[in-house]
């Protein structure tokens, strides 16, 4: 299955195009909280008030993770240690 994960504030969408293949929600989720951390290594910038919403191809929501208490509390502890080589 595709996903897209788009990037959204009270202001403005950022959206993904370009979509990533997965395997099921469990891969979504990791996919999702590894384009969060090299987001927020590329943009130093405050996430606050921004989620990343994750879609199926028809624009279904599949989840939403708030960027703000990613930064501030991490996310290593939301799914358990996974090798994203693997996938």
């Amino acid at each position: 299955m595709r996903i897209y994960l788009h990037l959204k504030d009270v202001h403005q969408t950022i959206v993904d195009d370009e979509g990533v293949e997965v395997c099921g929600t469990r891969e979504a989720r990791i996919q999702a909280l590894l384009a969060i951390e090299e987001l927020q290594e590329e943009d130093a910038r405050d996430w606050s008030g921004w989620i990343l919403m994750a879609t199926d191809a028809h624009g279904r929501v599949l989840f939403t993770l708030d960027l703000a208490c990613l930064t501030h509390r991490g996310w290593a502890s939301l799914v358990p240690a996974v090798d994203p080589s693997r996938f």
